[in-house]
C-alpha cells in the first residue's frame, strides 16, 4: 500500500507515542521508525555504521527527488537530515556558481541536517550523516551543494564548518562535492563592460554577457552577435557611387558571447533592463536566466528592476517568476506587455 507523506507522518507520530506508552509500563518498546523505499547496498552500509556510532535506530524516506532520514533513540528522534534534487524551475533561480558547476548534472542540496539532541554534537557524528547523505547522491550520480544554492537557501556558522570540513575529504568543482572522475569541466563565465550598442535611453549602458570560450562562431545572421553590414551602390541622393561603399548595421558580440543582457542605471535605486538575447544556437540552455540571476543578485539593495516592454511570450513567462521574488527581498519587478 502507498502512502502519501501526511498519511506517513500520522502514522509515524502514532506509532512513537505507541512506543512511549509501552516503554512506561516495562513492556517491550514497539520500534516507531518508519522505513519507507529502498536503499542501495552503500548508503545501507552508511547508514549502519552511523546506527553503530550513535547507537541509535535510524528512519528513512526515499523518492526520486528526496532522501531524508532521522535517529532514533528510545522512540524519540535526536536529529534530522535532508536532501533534496533541485528541478527544472529551482535550477533557473539557483545560486549561479552552483548551476555553472553542475553543468547539468544532477544538483542535490542539503536542506536539513540537525542533532536535536545536543549530547550528539561535536562528537563526529554529523560527519556520519553527511556521508549517507553523499552516499545516496554518489549512487544517483549526482553532485551535492549547500542549501544555499537554492534560491532563498541558508547555510548556517556550523554547517559551513562541516563544509570545510568535506572539502578537504571530498573533490569539488566550485562549491559544489562530485564523485569519481566527474568533474566539470565547464568554461562559462559572466563578464561586464559597456554594451557596444547605441540606446536612446542613456549614454552609459552596461552589458552582462555569458562567455563560453568551447562557442564557435555564430550564425552570420543572427544580429547583435555576428556583425550585419551592408552594401550601398548609390549615395543618399540617389546617384551611383564610383566604388560600392559598406555600412554597418549592427555590431556583433565579443568572441564566445552565447547571450547578453543590456542593462542601465535608472535613477538612484533602479535598475533598467534595455534589451537581453540569447544566441540562436544556445537557445534553450537557460542562459538569459543565468544573466537575470545575475543582475537580480547583484542589484538585491535597488528598489526596482524595469524590464520596459516585454516583446514576447518567453520572456513574458520569465517577468512573471521574477515577479515573485519580491517577496523574498529582491526588487520589485515592473514592465508592460507588448505582444
Amino acid at each position: 500500500m502507498t502512502m502519501d507523506a501526511d498519511t506517513r507522518a500520522e502514522v509515524a507520530k502514532a506509532l512513537r507515542a505507541a512506543a512511549r506508552s509501552l516503554s512506561a509500563d516495562g513492556s517491550a518498546v514497539v520500534s516507531s521508525v518508519m522505513k519507507t523505499g529502498a536503499l542501495p547496498q552503500k548508503v545501507k552500509q552508511a547508514i549502519e555504521k552511523l546506527e553503530e556510532a550513535t547507537g541509535t535506530e535510524v528512519g528513512y524516506e526515499v523518492s526520486d527527488r528526496s532522501f531524508r532520514f532521522e535517529p532514533h533513540r528510545g522512540g524519540e528522534s535526536v536529529g534530522y537530515f535532508r536532501i533534496t534534487l533541485l528541478d527544472e524551475y529551482d535550477m533557473e533561480k539557483a545560486r549561479e556558481d552552483c548551476v555553472t558547476s553542475a553543468e547539468g548534472r544532477p544538483l542535490w542540496v542539503v536542506k536539513g541536517a540537525e542533532w536535536h539532541d545536543k549530547g550528539m554534537r561535536s562528537k563526529g557524528f554529523g560527519k556520519l550523516a553527511y556521508e549517507a547523505l553523499l552516499s545516496f547522491v554518489d549512487d544517483r550520480k549526482g553532485v551535492v551543494g549547500p542549501h544555499d544554492c537554492e534560491f532563498g537557501g541558508s547555510v548556517s556558522n556550523d554547517a559551513k564548518n562541516m563544509w570545510k570540513s568535506l572539502a578537504r575529504r571530498h573533490k569539488m568543482d566550485g562549491p559544489l562535492i562530485v564523485f569519481g572522475s566527474a568533474v566539470s569541466a565547464s568554461s562559462l563565465r559572466i563578464e561586464e563592460y559597456k554594451s557596444p550598442l547605441d540606446y536612446n535611453r542613456s549614454g552609459n549602458v552596461m552589458r552582462l554577457a555569458l562567455v563560453d570560450a568551447r562557442a564557435g562562431e555564430p550564425d552570420p545572421h543572427d544580429s547583435y552577435f555576428a556583425e550585419i553590414t551592408r552594401t550601398r551602390n548609390r549615395a543618399k541622393n540617389g546617384k551611383p557611387l564610383k566604388k560600392p561603399k559598406t555600412e554597418l548595421v549592427s555590431p556583433g558580440a565579443a568572441p564566445g558571447v552565447v547571450a547578453f543582457l543590456d542593462w542601465h542605471q535608472w535613477g538612484p535605486k533602479a535598475v533598467y533592463i534595455d534589451y537581453m538575447k540569447s544566441r540562436r544556437d544556445m537557445r534553450g540552455k537557460k542562459h538569459i536566466q543565468r544573466l537575470l540571476d545575475h543582475l537580480y543578485k547583484e542589484h538585491k539593495n535597488d528598489e526596482i528592476i524595469h524590464w520596459g516592454k516585454v516583446m514576447n511570450e518567453a520572456a513574458w513567462s520569465l517577468f512573471e517568476r521574477y515577479q515573485g521574488l519580491e517577496e523574498h527581498g529582491y526588487p520589485h519587478t515592473i514592465g508592460s506587455r507588448d505582444f
